[in-house]
Formats: structure tokens, C-alpha cells, sequence
């Protein structure tokens, strides 16, 4: 399973640029990113798919039966991953209990996803991108060098035909409008 997960900008997410583009883009939503949710076997199908099973992905230590992978990128950051948990301490690692979208598609698709989203792990942040997106300008790419957080998820999308949507010019909210409206 694969969620899109949208956050307003309060609690960790508070601050004055988050406000902003949240306004500026014309919704609630400051960031998003993907979140997977899977069994330790998927997690090892999937790892096995993006040729990462040395990774230390694979020594991980289950407090569930579901693991909960956020794939992201933020101001001043590079696109990663990290684990979230419904009990963290940490905010930033807590698993949001709020404007979770379920993204249907098989698990072929989520593996190919994720692989994907692997292959661009240590990409920069694109500030200029970020602070532009809402103007309707930037190219339409399949792959960027570097991403902010809605456009790495549109490009994720499209990169299995889930969406067909131009990600320089993708905000949080109208992505999240985007994955209401085809319930995907």
C-alpha cells in the first residue's frame, strides 16, 4: 500500500515559508511525500527489486507487522527515506494519522516506485523550483537533478502512468486535488 501524505504547515511543519506557500498555492497543504506501508516480505520483494538488498533497510526492527516508509524531500535537504512509527517520540518520525490518500495500484507498481524513488535519493532540494511551482512556467521532465517535495512525487506518478501531470509545476495542493478527484 502507498499513501501520499499532505501536512499543513503547523507542528513540525510551522513556520513562516510553509505558511506562505501554503497560501500561495491555494489550499491547506505546505508539503507531501509518499509513505509505503509494507510486510517485512514486501519490504524484501521490494529492496530485491531495487537490486538494495544489502541495505540497511533489510536490518530493520518490526514493532508491527507493517513497516512505514516515508520517501521525501524538504528545504535544505536531500531526497530521502526514513521510518516512521504511530508511537515516535520524534514528530518528524511519527506516522500522521491525518490526510493520508491512498495511491491504488498493484504492487508491481509500488516496487517500481520505490525503486525509482531510491534511484533519486541524494538528489538536491530545488529551492528556485519550490518557491516558483505555482507559476505555471517550469518544463515538464521525466527525471529532474533536483526536486522539491510535490514534484518528486508527480514525477514518482507518472513514472507508472498513475497521473500524466506536469511536475515542475505540481504544488501540495493541487496534487492533493488532483488524487481526490481520481481516487487514485
Amino acid at each position: 500500500m502507498i499513501y501520499a501524505s499532505f501536512r499543513e504547515p503547523n507542528g513540525i511543519f510551522s513556520n513562516w515559508f510553509n505558511q506562505v506557500a501554503a497560501t500561495f498555492t491555494g489550499g491547506d497543504f505546505c508539503h507531501s511525500e509518499f509513505i509505503f506501508e509494507w510486510s517485512k516480505e514486501e519490504l524484501a520483494e521490494a529492496l530485491q527489486h531495487a537490486e538494495l538488498e544489502g541495505s540497511s533497510l533489510n536490518r530493520l526492527s518490526f514493532v508491527d507487522d507493517k513497516i512505514h516508509l516515508s520517501m521525501y524531500v524538504m528545504w535544505g535537504m536531500r531526497v530521502g527515506y526514513r521510518v516512521l512509527s504511530h508511537d515516535a517520540e520524534d514528530p518528524f518520525c511519527r506516522m500522521p494519522d491525518n490526510h493520508l490518500v491512498p495511491v491504488s495500484c498493484g504492487f508491481e507498481d509500488e516496487k517500481k516506485l520505490f525503486t525509482w524513488c531510491m534511484d533519486q535519493c541524494g538528489k538536491d532540494y530545488d529551492k528556485v523550483g519550490a518557491i516558483g511551482c505555482f507559476i505555471p512556467v517550469r518544463s515538464w521532465k521525466s527525471e529532474y537533478n533536483t526536486y522539491f517535495c510535490s514534484q518528486l512525487m508527480a514525477c514518482g506518478l507518472n513514472h507508472i502512468h498513475l497521473t500524466s501531470v506536469n511536475p515542475g509545476s505540481t504544488t501540495p495542493n493541487s496534487l492533493y486535488a488532483l488524487l481526490q478527484k481520481e481516487r487514485l
